[in-house]
């Protein structure tokens, strides 16, 4: 009787650690691909995404780029400054 409640605990155990390992490499393949974020985020890397302008822009030398995290109405010394709202 002890054997067999033994090898049920041990059968859940993997149960769970397998169901664990998969929930984890199912988030961790969807936030690689960026698919999490909204459409034309810039922290998105597939093609609704605008990632790669975004980096384009930062690779410019003359140009420097940040994404927003605030309120647009929030945002100060903006003066010779181009917003880009996608």
């Amino acid at each position: 009787m002890r054997k067999n409640n033994l090898l049920v605990y041990i059968l859940m155990v993997v149960v769970l650690a397998v169901f664990v390992y998969g929930v984890y490499h199912l988030l961790m393949v969807r936030y690689e691909a960026g698919d999490i974020y909204p459409p034309y985020s810039s922290l998105r890397a597939d093609p609704l995404g605008t990632k790669a302008f975004y980096e384009g822009i930062d690779d410019v030398q003359e140009l420097t780029s940040r994404r927003n995290y605030q309120l647009a109405v929030k945002l100060k010394n903006i003066r010779n400054t181009t917003i880009f709202s996608l």
